[in-house]
């Protein structure tokens, strides 16, 4: 179905999504958030403003000093270079700011519009169980232990 889709009900949709999305441009700017994106993204990155639109993402990462910011860069870029087709990072409560009990999944994507590069991000996170948690402690606190 080749039928123009009115953007207000793709809008819509993707404000619906229980996880956050933005469209990053070429160089890493936010060029659109959807509705969930908004507080979750500004306590996982830092941003401290109303809207996440004209923030460089990359950048934010950057100055993070966090363990997974270096990885989460070089994934955007590869993704806003077109030298992956996907990106996908995973880590324990929120890559750049809270401890809890949280898993993040972040993941990147390529788009192709009017022949501008850009780059499709998710954030999802889901709760980790209180034995998933202990199990952490004991391999964060145990160097030659195999858990099964």
């Amino acid at each position: 179905m080749n039928e123009a889709v009115d953007t207000g009900l793709l809008e819509a949709g993707v404000d619906a999504l229980p996880f956050g999305v933005v469209v990053l441009d070429h160089t890493g700017v936010i060029v659109y958030t959807n509705e969930t994106s908004l507080p979750a993204i500004q306590e996982d990155i830092g941003i401290e403003t109303s809207s996440l639109i004209g923030e460089n993402y990359l950048t934010h990462c950057r100055h993070a000093n966090e363990p997974h910011a270096t990885a989460i860069v070089s994934g955007l870029e590869d993704i806003l270079t077109r030298d992956r087709e996907q990106f996908r990072h995973e880590c324990q409560c929120s890559p750049f700011r809270r401890a809890d009990d949280r898993l993040i999944r972040l993941d990147a994507t390529p788009i192709e519009c009017e022949n501008d590069q850009y780059a499709a991000v998710s954030h999802t996170e889901s709760r980790v169980s209180s034995s998933v948690r202990s199990k952490w402690v004991l391999v964060s606190v145990t160097t030659d232990m195999i858990l099964l």
